[in-house]
């Protein structure tokens, strides 16, 4: 399933790289996309546990997601 959330916080390169970091250690996740200027990421999940794992994962590195 294809997700897309906000980030609220993401304001620089280096938010870029720890969210990026974050969700590349998800078990479950591909094509992981990060963009600055829109504030947002992007993923594919394979279960709805990549999902919340991910979620988790953003909330842990200090990025919670909206959406």
């Amino acid at each position: 399933m294809k997700i897309q959330w906000t980030i609220d916080k993401m304001k620089c390169d280096g938010c870029v790289e720890t969210i990026a970091q974050a969700l590349l250690l998800v078990d479950g996740l591909s094509d992981v996309t990060v963009d600055l200027n829109s504030k947002s990421v992007a993923f594919t999940a394979d279960h709805q546990a990549a999902v919340d794992a991910a979620r988790q994962a953003l909330q842990a590195a200090g990025f919670p997601a909206r959406g």
